[in-house]
């Protein structure tokens, strides 16, 4: 998987276009579809009026349908349970799955009730909401009474109950399940810089940012500098001003969130068996929990200390299993894919290795001409071939004419130009026979460049299922985007013309008319 390649897929979408390519390249018909359609309005999903968060697979005998990282075989009701953090304690205590002890505090009782409810825990202690993700209205290490019920005056105008736990000591984990293995597990690391005996923390935060913004993965999950960091700072006497000495790691929050700017390092290979199966029997605790994340601490993962279960998420980012900030990436897609298309799995032992560019499969539904789109077929027994090529002609009517011709005649794969337009490389892929006949074909033609070498190559990897065209111009495609606008409006006065004489029309015939009756 090159990162390169999965840049456009921001967010939650990464999830999407990660299991759609998989099953795109099995040969799988993939088709998105619009929020509302009829396959998904049974199915438990959330902000996904913008599309590429739904989409199916089939393989002309059955279809699957998928919302994110989340299939059909995952029920509505496990959904449900996922995100109340109360049933889903209740369920896996009942299945005898460890979990942290902990009550349900209802916030509209006198603060000598909210003691006495809580005096069966101890100290330290956890609050966080019932139905609440991404680490937000979290409080970890609430040490005192005092403590508690300042964390109580902040949230009580937000919510009338909240889960207060036991605050259990060790690292986060979450452990991807699928059907009875687990698949991919990564530990959550929090926020945190390094000090190179320079820079000050507010400039580390930052250089750590820029790196994050080249992740596939933590692109959109970048260091905030907001209250919690500010306390952190403060307990420890620093501010953003702290120049940290060389090789020193900072800490910047308690939370290990990746999308408050959490690492993700991948332990897969390093669990016990113990905390496999413990996060096996969670997921199957819940009914309809086909496959999906499950949280975990636990203070020594190899050694098979206890490991508890804090969370079920039936709808788990996957991109962190895929892309870890450290350690080996998992195939989390393949497996998903072979969990609903088992007789696929030999098409993933061919390993293709094309891309389709995933905002362009979804322009009929952004633009609402259509309610699905689908892919075209992955493309099988291509060739490719390598050309150098010189004296590239910089007019835009052909640049683009060309990249149309290129998709017409079924040929896929790149051309980049260099030092001005006096030198390029393209590389084009086909089946042989359209690849022969393209090369005689473009031999004979010099409107574009000239052909200075052609080589076969096997360099066949990592090519988006479309014909690119990159450093010809300086903007090349704003230019398009000035001349469509440019279309639009001229299209636009048209139309107002149109009307305006319409309107002009109407107003004579009335006045006629009214004449003709007064008279």
């Amino acid at each position: 998987m090159d990162p390169n390649f999965v840049h456009e897929a921001q967010g939650d979408e990464l999830c999407s276009y990660l299991i759609a390519l998989e099953g795109w390249r099995r040969g799988l018909k993939l088709t998105w579809h619009a929020a509302g359609s009829e396959p998904f309005r049974s199915i438990k999903t959330w902000y996904d009026e913008r599309p590429g968060k739904l989409f199916s697979l089939s393989d002309g005998d059955n279809e699957h349908f998928y919302f994110r990282s989340r299939g059909d075989a995952v029920t509505d009701s496990a959904v449900e349970t996922g995100m109340d953090k109360e049933k889903t304690k209740t369920v896996l205590q009942t299945a005898g799955v460890p979990v942290p002890k902990g009550i349900v505090l209802d916030l509209t009782k006198s603060q000598e009730e909210l003691q006495k409810s809580v005096e069966a825990l101890s100290f330290p202690l956890v609050i966080k909401p019932l139905d609440g993700s991404f680490g937000k209205d979290v409080f970890t290490r609430i040490e005192s009474w005092d403590h508690f019920f300042r964390v109580i005056d902040q949230i009580s105008e937000t919510a009338n109950t909240y889960m207060c736990e036991e605050f259990v000591f060790g690292s986060e984990y979450r452990l991807y399940v699928v059907g009875n293995e687990v698949v991919s597990a990564i530990k959550r690391v929090p926020a945190s810089v390094e000090g190179d005996g320079k820079l000050t923390v507010a400039r580390l935060i930052e250089q750590k940012n820029t790196d994050r913004k080249q992740h596939p993965r933590l692109k959109n999950c970048l260091i905030t500098i907001d209250d919690e960091i500010q306390e952190v700072l403060d307990k420890k006497g620093l501010s953003l001003k702290t120049v940290l000495p060389d090789g020193e790691a900072l800490s910047l929050r308690s939370k290990s969130n990746i999308s408050l700017g959490g690492e993700a390092v991948d332990c897969l290979d390093e669990l016990s068996g113990e905390m496999k199966k413990t996060a096996v029997n969670a997921a199957h605790a819940v009914d309809g929990f086909a496959h999906g994340g499950v949280d975990m601490i636990t203070e020594d993962h190899q050694n098979g200390a206890e490991a508890v279960v804090i969370e079920m998420n039936p709808t788990a980012q996957i991109g962190s299993s895929v892309f870890p900030s450290y350690g080996r990436g998992r195939d989390v897609p393949a497996k998903i894919v072979d969990y609903y298309f088992p007789k696929t799995r030999k098409m993933k032992e061919q390993e293709n290795y094309m891309y389709f560019i995933y905002k362009d499969g979804l322009i009929p539904l952004e633009t609402g001409v259509a309610r699905k789109a689908e892919a075209p077929d992955v493309p099988r027994g291509f060739k490719g071939v390598e050309l150098k090529v010189k004296n590239l002609t910089n007019k835009m009517t052909n640049i683009y004419y060309f990249k149309q011709q290129m998709m017409k005649k079924g040929i896929v794969g790149y051309l980049r130009s260099a030092d001005g337009g006096k030198h390029g490389e393209m590389v084009v892929m086909s089946t042989p026979e359209k690849l022969s006949e393209w090369l005689d074909e473009i031999k004979e033609t010099d409107y574009l460049f000239e052909i200075e070498r052609v080589d076969v190559t096997h360099n066949t990897k990592h090519l988006y299922h479309t014909f690119d065209i990159s450093g010809y111009v300086t903007n090349w495609k704003g230019v398009l985007r000035e001349q469509t606008a440019a279309a639009r409006k001229n299209k636009i006065l048209n139309m107002m013309t149109s009307v305006y004489q319409l309107k002009s029309k109407i107003k004579i015939k009335r006045m006629f008319i009214k004449e003709e009756t007064d008279a």
